[in-house]
């Protein structure tokens, strides 16, 4: 029999300095977040000299573990390298084993149906180029749409295991031609990406931290994207990659207190509705597309600048100028103008 010889007042500050803790953590991450942003705005720039910079405060200060590498969740005690020896792991191996069935249903797929390829966000792509994605997992979950429409891959996917299944993202990464993927960090070190190569023009190339690496058809590249990387696609085809994370191998044990890739993924969403405004999405069940729901301050203010241009919507075009389409101006008081 364990005695708990506590008192509770032992208990109460015990439980203080856990939630101070968390408070802390919670407040790092989102400072790494932040940094990351600016650095990745001021690289879209081409401000190389303030991004760097300011990666280097933040390694100098110990919110990274070095400049060019910064995740946002960071796990101290894993082997850091910015690229592996891909026969190194089952699930590279695996890959490989059934590349040409995966090559074969997803060339076809894309000559087919491109417009299943979501944008990814800016401002990671320079102008000019695309940078798409097609999702098979996301932190454990898996996408019906794509298991319906690659089945013979989604299949082959089924088979890894499932420590891999939930380690992050699984999918096809799209580069147009003459693309730029300016320099960015993963979300944690506790995992590695995989790339196997599918479509691979001989002028693509990505560097990741001080290494620069070429993908192979039916070959797989294994790298830590916590570190900073980069890609480059200056032929005249595409290059496309399927996309696996892995847990890092010396992670083989999660530890309790680490939030795994489905919690991530939920607290980056619900920091990105933060900074947004936003207090729901939703996806249209006849059109497919993503509403987004403003909360009370930017439903009031928006309602408030629409009535003051006396518009009925407006947009923005892709360089950020705004578009309206006219309707009755009104004045303060309500009357027409």
């Amino acid at each position: 029999m364990k005695l708990d010889l506590a008192t509770p007042q032992e208990r109460a500050d015990a439980a203080s300095l856990a939630m101070k803790r968390e408070a802390l953590e919670y407040t790092d991450t989102r400072l790494r977040e932040r940094a990351n942003e600016l650095i990745g705005l001021l690289a879209a720039k081409s401000d190389w000299t303030s991004a760097r910079r300011l990666a280097e405060l933040m390694a100098e200060t110990g919110y990274f573990p070095g400049a060019m590498q910064r995740p946002n969740r960071y796990v101290n005690g894993l082997t850091a390298r910015p690229v592996h020896r891909s026969d190194a792991f089952a699930t590279a191996r695996y890959l490989e084993s059934h590349a040409a069935v995966i090559r074969e249903e997803v060339m076809r797929f894309v000559a087919t149906d491109r417009e299943a390829f979501s944008n990814v966000e800016e401002p990671l792509v320079e102008r000019g180029g695309q940078w798409q994605e097609f999702v098979f997992f996301e932190a454990g979950i898996r996408s019906g749409r794509a298991s319906r429409t690659l089945p013979a891959t989604a299949a082959i996917l089924d088979g890894l295991p499932s420590d891999v299944r939930t380690a992050g993202v699984i999918m096809l990464s799209r580069v147009a031609p003459n693309t730029h993927i300016v320099a960015h960090c993963g979300e944690t070190n506790d995992r590695l990406r995989l790339h196997l190569g599918l479509a691979v023009p001989p002028e693509a190339l990505m560097r990741v931290g001080p290494e620069t690496v070429r993908w192979e058809v039916g070959k797989c590249i294994v790298f830590d994207d916590s570190f900073e990387h980069e890609v480059w696609n200056l032929g005249s085809e595409e290059r496309i990659v399927l996309i696996v994370d892995v847990p890092h191998p010396d992670a083989s044990v999660r530890p309790p207190s680490t939030p795994g890739a489905a919690s991530a993924l939920r607290r980056r969403i619900a920091n990105l509705m933060r900074d947004a405004h936003l207090r729901g999405a939703y996806r249209d069940v006849d059109s497919g597309e993503t509403r987004l729901i403003p909360d009370a301050f930017l439903s009031g203010k928006l309602d408030r600048y629409l009535t003051e241009l006396g518009a009925e919507h407006v947009t923005l075009d892709s360089d950020g100028r705004l578009h309206a389409a006219a309707g009755v101006q009104t004045t303060r008081d309500g009357a027409n103008a």
